[in-house]
């Protein structure tokens, strides 16, 4: 049962009042309850404004619906802010859709509001953070190179087991969809073109050949190529985790949290349907999905497993070097998601412990030489710190520095952690894709004197190091071999 504000007794310093017998604002009230409802897709905000008033003064009502149609513009940036300050994370009793309100009267209203003089429990918990907050907003407003309130496009990879990337557009072109290009070939250009994309209209992708971006307006869903399995829809952040192993043909590997099948299935592409693709599902159901989806994609290399990975005999994984593990989350990363509005500080301590579970299986297999950590959450305590977890316990892996991975990326971890620098992070409102983390361990070659190859390595200059052309078929120019 979720906790409300004004249940948590507090006293409040010079009131000699508890801050449960201070009401929140009734603006604050009205207005989470309307936001609540839009973040559970319940309709557009006038509507649900309608839907919610009680006999308020028609003049008040106007204030709350500007102010709404104000935060809903630029939500993407308002909630990457509170998360990056962490007082979600701190204070579970706050609900998501109040702290979002009060941090949008801090944030965009014109004059300081007489509401944030409320001493109430959860007005007073985010004046702590007011500062913080402004810097973090302003430090990811002047990052966005988007038009803030833009929906999130429609990302599609191409199934290169049925399909190659020539022929795909080739096919799009006799549909009547066109090729766009842009110039100049930066990623902040590429950004800013995908703004412009009409319904007939597509690009490929900055850092991978095989994913192209629509309009989200899109009229690819009635393609031939979407319902014959031959265009996969699916985020882009799917090729985040999946290219970051390096694959080859004859590979083993294994997709830990396989379901519903569409990063299983650019997995045997890269593989070319060679070696051994392992797929773990534990829920039957998602399991029977995942089956099918694979199959009709034309995954032919894969081993189907109906089972809790953490409950896979280890003899039946013999032999598998590259793990992928994408598991269960909070999913807050996700546009408007519907969970992340509820979770509490207690459920994602509960998803974080049974993360750092998977991954410590994961890492405890003899033969694995790699494992990449996924989720499609923003909150550090599911990513960073499951990851910081992970490597004081297993000392024979290390971080690969995935900074060095992607051309012009600037999207990286919690800067609290050192390792900052190695993990990626996807943003709405900056790459117009889902919220994603991305993490890979590496395991320490250790030489007959006992050290590893980290500790032995000569330093280099940061000139000295390649540059291949490119990964996955794509152009990410300064990734490492």
């Amino acid at each position: 049962m979720a906790i409300e504000a004004a249940d948590v007794l507090t006293p409040v310093g010079g009131t000699g009042k508890l801050a449960h017998s201070i009401k929140v604002p009734q603006f604050y009230k009205f207005s989470s309850k309307v936001l609540l409802n839009y973040l559970q897709f319940k309709g557009r905000i006038p509507k649900l404004i309608q839907q919610q008033t009680r006999g308020e003064r028609e003049c008040w009502i106007k204030q709350v619906r500007s102010f709404l149609l104000a935060l809903v513009a630029e939500l993407d940036i308002v909630r990457a802010a509170l998360n990056n300050v962490g007082v979600l994370e701190k204070n579970p009793y706050l609900r998501v859709e109040t702290a979002l309100v009060i941090a949008g009267d801090m944030l965009l209203s014109l004059s300081r509001s007489q509401r944030l003089t409320s001493q109430c429990k959860p007005v007073l918990t985010m004046l702590e953070v007011e500062k913080e907050l402004q810097d973090e907003y302003q430090k990811l407003l002047q990052n966005a190179p988007v038009k803030l309130g833009l929906v999130v496009p429609r990302w599609v990879c191409i199934n290169t087991l049925l399909i190659s990337t020539q022929k795909a557009r080739q096919h799009l072109s006799d549909e009547g969809f066109t090729l766009k290009s842009y110039s100049p070939k930066t990623y902040e250009k590429f950004l800013q073109s995908i703004q412009d994309l009409g319904k007939w209209d597509y690009m490929e992708d900055f850092h991978f050949a095989e994913v192209l971006v629509f309009s989200a307006s899109t009229a690819v869903m009635s393609s031939t190529l979407v319902s014959s399995g031959k265009l996969l829809l699916q985020d882009k952040v799917i090729l985040y985790d999946i290219q970051l192993p390096m694959l080859q043909p004859g590979d083993v590997v294994l997709d830990a949290c396989a379901a519903p099948g569409n990063k299983s299935t650019v997995l045997a592409g890269l593989m070319a349907n060679q070696g051994k693709l392992i797929c773990i599902e534990r829920d039957p159901e998602r399991f029977t999905v995942l089956k099918k989806r694979v199959k009709h994609h034309g995954v032919r290399n894969v081993l189907f497993i109906n089972e809790d990975f953490t409950s896979v005999d280890p003899s039946e994984l013999q032999g598998v070097t590259t793990i992928l593990l994408d598991p269960s989350c909070s999913n807050s990363g996700l546009e408007m998601n519907t969970d992340s509005a509820s979770v509490s500080g207690e459920r994602y301590r509960r998803l974080a412990d049974m993360q750092f579970q998977l991954l410590s299986f994961a890492l405890s297999l003899p033969s694995v030489q790699s494992v990449v950590y996924s989720t499609c959450s923003v909150q550090s305590i599911e990513n960073e710190e499951v990851v910081a977890r992970a490597l004081q316990q297993f000392t024979n892996f290390e971080l690969d520095d995935l900074s060095l991975k992607l051309k012009d990326w600037r999207s990286f971890g919690d800067e609290n952690y050192s390792f900052a620098k190695k993990v990626l992070r996807t943003q709405t409102f900056y790459d117009l894709c889902h919220g994603f983390f991305v993490a890979k361990f590496v395991a320490r070659r250790v030489f007959l004197n006992g050290k590893t190859e980290s500790e032995t390595a000569e330093p280099k200059e940061e000139n000295s190091k390649k540059k291949p052309k490119t990964v996955l078929g794509a152009k990410a120019e300064n990734s490492k071999k």
